[in-house]
């Protein structure tokens, strides 16, 4: 898939977050317990930076997957985010990758809607996991389809799992 498609997918994204804009904020809220008036400015600041991917065309148009055509990239979010969350998984599917997301489970109906909202537009390209943290990140190590994992959060919850990682060689 070219960059031009990648990147018509995600201002898709950035219009279906605008219109889902209320649950989003009322799930920020319920689960996270953060304020209206932030969660609202957040859905605003990432569907308005969604579109500047455009101007890292010349940087990111040329990029390839880490790990080839096909391979994925494993992310484990941190619970303080909603909206926001999108910036970080949109920036490992412009250059290709296939990404699959752990959220926080502070935050599952969060991620139940950013997966509903997904969907439709991604498709199997961008996946969601419901299960464990642990179970997620031990999955993506052993999967040779995953690169790299990326982790948000506390150094405490990944630090025991610091072997591991280094010896699957994943970045």
């Amino acid at each position: 898939m070219s960059f031009d498609e990648r990147f018509d997918k995600v201002l898709q994204l950035s219009k279906e977050l605008a219109k889902h804009k209320d649950r989003m904020v009322d799930l920020a809220v319920k689960n996270l317990f953060f304020t209206v008036k932030d969660s609202m400015m957040e859905v605003d600041l990432v569907t308005e930076r969604l579109s500047m991917y455009e101007q890292a065309r010349g940087f990111l148009a040329g990029r390839i997957p880490l790990g080839g055509p096909g391979s994925s990239v494993s992310l484990i979010l941190s619970y303080n985010g909603t909206a926001w969350l999108n910036t970080a998984i949109t920036s490992i599917y412009m250059v290709g990758n296939r990404v699959n997301v752990k959220f926080s489970s502070k935050g599952n109906d969060v991620m139940a809607l950013t997966r509903e909202i997904y969907r439709p537009i991604f498709g199997d390209a961008i996946t969601f996991h419901q299960g464990s943290g642990k179970g997620f990140l031990d999955q993506s190590l052993q999967d040779p389809m995953v690169s790299a994992v990326a982790v948000f959060g506390f150094d405490g919850n990944i630090m025991p799992h610091q072997a591991a990682v280094q010896q699957s060689r994943k970045k």
